[in-house]
């Protein structure tokens, strides 16, 4: 090492603000302040033990510094109805945590107890990864690629398939998913239910355009949401050069808007921060032949003021890999 070389510490400040999947952190009472000031103390949080932020104008403090950066950030869940409920707000949960634990969470457990021993190794640890599926609503699909791939016979094929359609009509019939199906309008429990049902008359190859069609309808798994940026207060009132969300886990750097002949010229961006966790993504090419192509993906976005990085505004890496 080199001798004049040493360690310069930083000071850092880590704000924590909420999504779909952290959601009960934002519900205020004494019992979820003193677990929010566990995490606050593990990693180290700017935070107070209040309900951590969902929106921007919730801590005056993280707003007043990505202001100076001319940034505004929020997680996007908004946006998908599949996991956000206009109607409840971000103190309730949504369809799609219901689905993640009742489901995705459950269905490796039940595979794994009721027909472990006639399977072989590998194949609960492949459907242990129904939670890194996307689209959400492909995982029948992948569990049909998976039996495939792996060849499963037939017998044990069904099996399967049967338990998948037991904790389906299990999951419909819950109090907390009717609750959300609006009598008269196509809803995202209809688009669930005709999943599903669909299962239970034919197999799993024959769903792929369903699939296709509820993602474009519910807009879940929604792969861009730049257009919402173009609706955002920040951005029509030009405080912020940079939209930022997440939430889709798609990271992608989009042009919003320019005013060249300003005083100072501005240039609006919409910036998703991607994710840091394996994809497995449904190819887009004949989806019915339910082809998923794993690989691990890791977003890094930084904004800079005055001459913090030489000029430069902000810098986006992204990198991913595969085996």
């Amino acid at each position: 090492m080199d001798p004049d070389a040493r360690e310069i510490p930083v000071k850092v400040h880590l704000h924590y603000m909420i999504g779909n999947h952290d959601w009960y952190y934002h519900l205020p009472g004494t019992e979820f302040d003193n677990i929010r000031a566990e995490i606050v103390d593990a990693f180290g949080l700017s935070n107070s033990p209040k309900p951590f932020p969902h929106e921007l104008k919730e801590s005056a403090e993280l707003l007043a510094l990505l202001s100076r950066y001319e940034v505004y950030a929020r997680h996007g869940d908004i946006y998908d109805s599949f996991n956000y409920s206009k109607e409840k707000g971000r103190n309730a949960s949504s369809l799609g945590d219901a689905f993640a634990v009742e489901i995705l969470n459950r269905f490796p457990v039940e595979v794994q107890r009721r027909l472990g021993v006639e399977l072989p190794p590998g194949i609960v640890g492949s459907l242990r990864e129904l939670v890194n599926v996307r689209p959400t609503l492909a995982t029948p699909l992948w569990i049909s690629s998976q039996l495939r791939q792996n060849n499963i016979p037939l017998a044990i094929q069904k099996k399967i398939k049967d338990l998948w359609d037991e904790m389906s009509k299990e999951f419909l019939k819950l109090e907390f998913v009717q609750a959300g199906n609006i009598p008269f309008k196509l809803d995202a429990v209809n688009g669930l239910e005709m999943v599903i049902r669909l299962t239970d008359r034919v197999s799993f190859k024959t769903i792929d355009s369903l699939v296709v069609w509820i993602r474009k309808k519910f807009g879940s798994d929604e792969i861009t949401f730049a257009h919402h940026a173009l609706k955002e207060e920040a951005f029509l009132n030009h405080k912020a050069q940079y939209i930022v969300y997440g939430h889709t886990h798609h990271h992608e750097v989009v042009p919003l808007d320019s005013f060249p002949g300003a005083l100072r010229p501005t240039n609006q961006m919409y910036i998703n921060s991607g994710t840091w966790h394996t994809y497995y993504d449904l190819a887009i090419n004949k989806p019915e032949e339910q082809k998923f192509i794993p690989y691990q993906v890791l977003t890094y976005v930084s904004f800079y003021k005055d001459n913090e990085r030489q000029g430069r505004r902000f810098e986006t890496w992204s990198g991913s890999f595969s085996d």
